[in-house]
Parts: C-alpha cells; sequence; structure tokens
C-alpha cells in the first residue's frame, strides 16, 4: 500500500514538526540491535486503518490492513519541480516551503480467501 503527503509549513514550529515525523519514520523502518548489539531484530511493524471521521471509529466501507512494515520512504524537498526555502526564524538556516512525503507498506501476512468468508467487513 502507498500512501502520499503534502507538508507545508507555514512557521517555523511546524517545520520541526515534519522533520521529527520524517525522523520517526525513518527509524521505525531501519533494522534495530539488540541489548547486546550481537543480535539483529525487525523494523517496528505498524497497525494502519482507516478511521470514519464522525465516529473516530475504524471505517467500514474501506479496506483493512494486517500489520505491516514500512518497506520504502521518499522525501522530495522540491515537489514543485524547484527548490524554494524561507529563513527559520530562530537562526537554523532555511526550511523547504513544501515537502511531498511517500510511503510505501508491505502487509506481513498475505490475503486469503478465506479472510473474505468471515463475518467481520473488510471493504472493498
Amino acid at each position: 500500500f502507498s500512501f502520499q503527503y503534502k507538508f507545508s509549513p507555514r512557521e517555523p514550529d511546524e517545520a520541526e514538526r515534519i522533520f521529527d515525523i520524517i525522523k520517526v519514520l525513518k527509524k521505525a523502518m531501519a533494522v534495530r540491535k539488540s541489548d547486546s548489539t550481537l543480535f539483529l531484530m525487525t523494523p517496528r511493524i505498524f497497525k494502519l486503518e482507516y478511521k470514519d471521521g464522525l465516529t473516530n471509529t475504524t471505517h467500514k466501507y474501506l479496506n483493512k490492513f494486517k500489520d505491516c512494515a514500512l518497506t520504502q520512504l521518499t522525501v522530495n524537498y522540491a515537489p514543485n519541480q524547484t527548490y524554494m526555502a524561507y529563513k527559520d526564524e530562530n537562526g537554523n538556516g532555511s526550511v523547504p516551503v513544501s515537502f511531498d512525503i511517500s510511503m510505501l507498506f508491505q502487509e506481513l501476512s498475505p490475503i486469503f480467501s478465506d479472510d473474505y468468508n468471515n463475518n467481520e467487513f473488510i471493504g472493498f
């Protein structure tokens, strides 16, 4: 499953939040080391769901996801084919005026035909 988002920070605090989101996603998709650093551990597992904006519950007419891994994260710092930035008021340099973020998720277990037979609606 792929998802694309456009972020356009209006102030330095919003830009910092976007940078934090990118950092958290990159960290979550990376392989982890065990405490002893002898073993490698899996990247973080994501539990995705569409929310119904009115009831804040899982949207019943959209597809459901099994547990997923984030396999690809792409950040485009020049989504309008031109790099533009504004001066950060905190003195940290310049901040791009817009970001495009693309994420690719892979479900960890396959979807079986039996999944459509149970009573739980799984969307279209």
